[in-house]
């Protein structure tokens, strides 16, 4: 059996910002799938990148994993890398 791995998202400087988003759209008629994920209002730039991305959400029951989207791979973001301001 071959081992899963986890890709973790470089946070260190990277910048935050907070921006709505209307989540009925990415609704399906079983919810949130869990190749999507469900789209949070925070977008992240990463270390060294220009690019703002989408932080979504894996979510199963009151347990919740955040990712972003980097060239085709899900990169997971540790809670303690949200801003807590």
């Amino acid at each position: 059996m071959s081992e899963a791995t986890v890709e973790y998202a470089d946070t260190t400087d990277a910048e935050w910002r907070e921006r709505p988003i209307d989540v009925r759209p990415y609704l399906t008629v079983h919810g949130y799938t869990k190749q999507y994920g469900a789209p949070s209002s925070w977008m992240v730039r990463l270390d060294g990148s220009k690019v703002w991305r989408r932080v979504y959400i894996y979510q199963i029951s009151n347990a919740g994993s955040a990712f972003v989207r980097v060239a085709g791979r899900k990169l997971f973001v540790p809670d303690h890398a949200f801003p807590t301001s």
